[in-house]
């Protein structure tokens, strides 16, 4: 069942380990929980169909921007120490959103027009 819960953000994380991803660790008193973990780049392959590098996604950087324009962060640091709101389950965060304000943040409904522009 999915819950509206408070938490503090106790760290933020982007690595590259192996795909590009950014992680917000949520603190609800006790128990915590990671909103993120999406892949924000994308493999680019040679004229040959080789895997050539990864490069990054209008996606991704929708995402980074959306959750700090949600949760009220002017860089990705200072979301640390700052309270949300989330809408979870046990098994995943889905939302993220304002601690005060009712605004709100889903990856997969707010950035689904995005998909379609990612390379095959």
């Amino acid at each position: 069942m999915i819950e509206t819960r408070n938490a503090q953000i106790s760290k933020v994380e982007i690595e590259t380990d192996p795909v590009l991803t950014a992680w917000v660790i949520l603190e609800y008193g006790g128990a915590g929980q990671g909103f993120g973990g999406w892949t924000l780049d994308e493999p680019i392959w040679d004229a040959d169909g080789k895997f050539s590098h990864r490069q990054g996604t209008a996606w991704g950087m929708e995402f980074i921007r959306l959750v700090m324009e949600t949760v009220g962060a002017s860089k990705w640091s200072a979301l640390k120490g700052m309270s949300c709101r989330v809408r979870a389950d046990h098994g995943k965060a889905y939302e993220i959103g304002h601690f005060l304000k009712d605004v709100w943040f889903q990856p997969e409904r707010d950035l689904a027009h995005l998909l379609e522009q990612r390379v095959p």
